[in-house]
């Protein structure tokens, strides 16, 4: 479990200016993370590709991904999810 949390800040800190991370395609992309929430951007229609992303994020602390709200990025960004790590 404590891999998966280095791999993830390894992987956040190569990421374009250190706070985006595409993996997947781009499809999503993680705003940001810590132990208590994830952000993510996805494109309109992908929200499972998002969850996904949050739930592996989420789960490096021994959490489950718990979907708060969803808003628009920006004209044609996408969307933002927020997510709880419970």
């Amino acid at each position: 479990m404590h891999n998966n949390l280095l791999a993830a800040i390894a992987a956040l800190s190569l990421g374009s200016g250190g706070c985006s991370l595409v993996r997947g395609g781009e499809d999503a992309s993680v705003v940001s993370a810590n132990a208590g929430s994830a952000t993510i951007r996805f494109k309109e229609g992908r929200l499972d590709d998002a969850s996904a992303q949050a739930q592996e994020l989420c789960s490096a602390h021994g959490r489950t991904a718990r979907l708060e709200r969803v808003t628009a990025a920006g004209k044609g960004d996408g969307q933002i999810g927020y997510y709880e790590c419970v």
